[in-house]
This record gives C-alpha cells, sequence and structure tokens, in this order.
C-alpha cells in the first residue's frame, strides 16, 4: 500500500475490480432518487444520510490565529485562554484509514458550535480534495470547516441484515453495534469503488479546486444486504488497516496490509454488485488474524 502526499491510496486495480466499479457507477447513476429513498425495510441500497447526519466544522481557516500548535501540557500553563480542545485540520491532520492527530488547540471561546457535536465518535471526510478520504474519530477532536462529520443516526436503518435467530442483533450493547457501524461506513468510504463513484461523476471536472459538496456526501449508496458475518469481516479488516496505517505512518508500504486491502475491495465490490443482481452477496474472503 502507498500513500501519496496527499494522502490518498497509490492502487492498482485488478481488471475485475475496475469492471465492478465501472458497472456499479453505471447503473447505480442511473436509479432515480427514490430508490435510494424507499422504506429501509425493503430498499437493498440506501443514501448515506439516512445512516448519518452531516455537518461541517468551526467556520474558520485552517490558519487562523485561533488554533495554537502549543502541546496539551502548554495548555495548563494558559489557563485565561483555554480550556483548551484539540482540533483538527482538513488536508493536514486526516488520512485515509490514518487515526486523527490533532497538531494544534484551539479555545472553547473560539467554538462557535455546540461542543456536544464534536465529543460524538464520528467520520471525518475531507472536503476540498477530488477523491474520497475518510478517518475514524474517537477522541472528541473539535474539527474546521474543511472536514465534514458524519455522526450515527439513532433511527438508522440496520446496516447487516440477521438471516437466522442465532445472529440476532439484540444481544450486541448498543455502543458495541454503534461503533461497528462506524468501522462499516469507513470501510465503505474509503473503498475504491466509491473513490471512482464520486470521482468520475461529480469532482472529476474540478479542475482548478476540487471539492466534494455535501449533498454528493448524502447521497452516497450504502448496501444494506450484507449478512451479520460478511458486515463484521468488513468491521474487522476495518479495524487491522486502520491500526496498521496509524502505526506505519503516512508512507505505508507493506505486502500483508496491501492483500487485506484488496481482501476488503473484494467484499465491498461483491455487496455492490449483489444489489444489481438482485441477489445475496457471497461470502467475503476470512479476515486474517494478526
Amino acid at each position: 500500500m502507498n500513500w501519496g502526499t496527499a494522502g490518498a491510496i497509490n492502487r492498482a486495480p485488478t481488471t475485475r475490480a475496475i469492471n465492478c466499479q465501472k458497472s456499479v457507477i453505471h447503473r447505480v447513476d442511473q436509479e432515480p432518487e427514490q430508490v435510494l429513498r424507499q422504506s429501509h425495510q425493503s430498499s437493498p441500497l440506501t443514501s448515506l444520510d439516512a445512516f448519518v447526519l452531516i455537518r461541517r466544522g468551526e467556520e474558520i481557516s485552517k490558519d487562523s490565529p485561533l488554533l495554537s500548535k502549543i502541546n496539551p501540557a502548554e495548555c495548563l500553563e494558559h489557563p485565561g485562554e483555554g480550556p483548551w480542545h484539540p482540533v483538527l485540520r482538513g488536508g493536514v491532520d486526516v488520512r485515509p484509514y490514518s487515526i486523527p492527530v490533532a497538531q494544534c488547540q484551539i479555545p472553547y471561546r473560539a467554538i462557535k458550535k455546540p461542543l456536544e457535536r464534536y465529543l460524538a465518535p464520528k467520520i471525518l471526510v475531507v472536503k476540498s480534495v477530488g477523491r474520497l478520504q475518510a478517518a475514524l474519530d474517537l477522541r472528541e477532536h473539535v474539527v474546521l470547516q474543511t472536514l465534514y462529520m458524519l455522526r450515527l443516526r439513532h433511527n438508522r436503518p440496520q446496516l447487516g441484515q440477521v438471516p437466522s435467530i442465532e445472529e440476532a442483533l439484540d444481544d450486541l450493547p448498543d455502543a458495541h453495534r454503534d461503533e461497528d457501524d462506524l468501522y462499516f461506513l469507513l470501510a465503505l468510504l474509503n473503498s475504491r469503488l466509491l473513490q471512482q463513484y464520486v470521482y468520475i461523476l461529480h469532482t472529476a471536472y474540478k479542475w482548478v479546486q476540487p471539492q466534494i459538496e455535501q449533498y454528493v456526501l448524502m447521497r452516497l449508496p450504502i448496501p444494506t444486504i450484507a449478512t451479520v458475518t460478511q458486515k463484521d469481516q468488513i468491521v474487522q479488516r476495518a479495524r487491522l488497516l486502520m491500526g496498521a496505517c496509524h502505526e506505519l505512518g503516512p508512507v505505508v508500504e507493506l505486502k500483508a496490509q496491501s492483500e487485506e486491502y484488496e481482501e476488503q475491495e473484494r467484499a465491498i465490490c461483491a455487496l455492490y454488485t449483489a444489489v444489481l443482481e438482485g441477489k445475496q452477496p457471497a461470502l467475503p474472503i476470512e479476515v486474517k488474524s494478526k
């Protein structure tokens, strides 16, 4: 796996993956909007905004004087300006699958939007780029306007169908289910398939300053036909990739992780292909334990 300077993952897709991408992009683009907004129980493909609330961060620039590069320990030496909160900047602190690490702090007085909005677990999507880049924030960072925040809706559709009583979700605590849903959506948003979907249909023509509009995110097609087992495999693989990308830093050249990513791509592609063909997706390749 190779990370470019802009934080995008450069990969050489297989012919099968390319054909899958083209098929999904063409077929989903032809679907009328009402198909993506069917009742959650009957639709195998639902728009992203049915699962998450999408908001932007603080309306200040990444070079604003309101931000300070003091470390958390130094924040204690400036109590009059605080309390301080770590803040993330789009295009600087967020890379696909990596754990976001703040390089700046922002004083509470400069935060204009409800602080509670930032404290919940959330997926972050970089706004001013031509391709999807998503990361998962579990550390209560404040974010700037160059990032979209995706927080789970309480009344969202179920991600992962239940084929038998043994796999019933009632035994899963809400917190565990929420975290699994976040990792599942993180995997889809970082998939080559949805990256190409957004690029080809929405951002390729924006040569001067490409950016992903909020309405584009809201209407991204999300498959809901995965079994609990299939969803769990995608979630486990997302966790492995997130841990590996964080440990190895911005430049990753590791064959094993590249294989895991390709397995993830095949599993995600199988879900979308099954939606288009009206079939149950094949069982994804088993996740390798570390």
